[in-house]
């Protein structure tokens, strides 16, 4: 048996430039540059006898080199010129509108905004699923603690401990756990990674989800509210919130109301994706529409007019 017992790099690696005949067509042979990098490693290795044994070798590659000043300033031209075009695609927009923070600095610089916030109990900061759970499970933020049948930032705050001071450690270490109807528990969720925040960060947006930040250009985001502008209507007649009912009873009474469908809690899924969608609250012969509990107590939605492919 061999084994490597070090190596050594030297001088590497070794960089010259050098003409080679290489036939571009079966009657044309041009002259090519090319840059060449050759790496020369070199080292022991040891044989069971206790041998050792000198073993030297390069590593050989080539790539083509303009020829030219003026091959330079045209290829510049050139990558210039289709930077320009897919710069206006939508697909490239959408490919680069949003990117994982992975600066240890900026992230820390991010956890503490967040943590601010907590502490001021501020309700810009949402609570979502980590997964879907079902119809009859309910949400507990300490195994044996109060149940809740939504997921919900101020009802943390009432639950946390008055005398406990909040730390990022703090945070990262709670869970939220689930159980179902007969009070089994059938789940337990990370609290940060059920954090939702968004936050201005230098010239663009940021978002906390599944505890991993983002980066989203804000050209994209106003794309995307613009886009929502097109199709939001505010001549909907749905019943008032009486500030007590919880989402899914007030989704219900409101399908019955406007002469609905209830489809609260209606998820599809792909294989493809570890998680599910929710199309729609309550759904109507024109209107698509998404009830949330807003902040500062209210009930919002927003709706979406069906498009005749989708009307029923």
């Amino acid at each position: 048996m061999k084994k490597v017992e070090s190596f050594t790099l030297g001088a590497n690696p070794l960089t010259n430039t050098r003409a080679a005949t290489v036939p571009t067509t079966k009657d044309n042979f041009n002259i090519d540059s090319f840059l060449e990098n050759i790496t020369e490693l070199s080292g022991f290795n040891t044989t069971i006898k206790g041998k050792k044994n000198l073993i030297k070798g390069k590593e050989f590659y080539s790539s083509p080199v303009p020829n030219s000043l003026q091959s330079i300033k045209e290829l510049c031209e050139q990558l210039l010129t289709d930077y320009s075009t897919a710069i206006q695609s939508a697909e490239y927009k959408r490919l680069t509108s949003t990117k994982k923070i992975k600066d240890k600095n900026e992230i820390q610089e991010l956890n503490n905004e967040l943590l601010e916030r907590l502490i001021a109990q501020d309700d810009t900061i949402y609570l979502v699923d980590y997964e879907s759970v079902g119809d009859q499970d309910s949400y507990r933020f300490h195994p044996k603690g109060t149940e809740y049948n939504e997921i919900d930032i101020n009802d943390f705050y009432s639950d946390l401990d008055e005398t406990r001071t909040l730390d990022l450690q703090y945070i990262k270490g709670r869970t939220i756990t689930i159980v179902d109807e007969n009070d089994t528990i059938t789940s337990t969720w990370p609290f940060y990674k059920c954090l939702f925040l968004e936050l201005p960060f230098h010239d663009n947006t940021c978002i906390l989800f599944r505890g991993i930040w983002y980066e989203i250009q804000e050209r994209y985001l106003e794309d995307l509210r613009e886009f929502i502008r097109q199709y939001e209507i505010d001549d909907l007649d749905l019943p008032q919130w009486d500030e007590n009912q919880i989402e899914e009873d007030y989704s219900y009474a409101a399908a019955a109301a406007i002469g609905g469908q209830y489809w609260d809690q209606e998820f599809y899924n792909h294989p493809n994706y570890s998680y599910n969608i929710e199309f729609c609250d309550i759904l109507t012969k024109d209107y698509i529409i998404h009830v949330k509990k807003g902040s500062k107590s209210s009930l919002s939605s927003r709706k979406l007019p069906l498009s005749s492919y989708t009307r029923m």
